[in-house]
């Protein structure tokens, strides 16, 4: 299993952008629509929403780490800038 864990990164990578963007619709709508009767479990999901977001980026930076200690590093170089 450790072997393909820097494979791992690149998928795990997209989930906080996902998570983000879906917060700001839910929250987005929650608050502009404050009389729809849905505006109250549009905010609630918004926040659960960043917090997987806050947790999805935790995931993709360790799984990040993993990457950068065990891809050869002449690749690593590009990436970080």
């Amino acid at each position: 299993m450790i072997d393909i864990i820097p494979n791992w990164h690149p998928a795990f990578v997209h989930f906080p952008i996902a998570f983000t963007t879906a917060a700001l619709a839910f929250t987005g709508m929650g608050t502009l629509f404050r009389n729809w009767s849905y505006a109250a479990q549009c905010l609630i999901t918004g926040r659960w929403m960043l917090w997987g977001a806050a947790l999805s980026a935790l995931i993709a930076a360790v799984f990040g780490w993993f990457a950068f200690n065990s891809v050869a590093h002449d690749e690593m170089p590009p990436h970080k800038d």
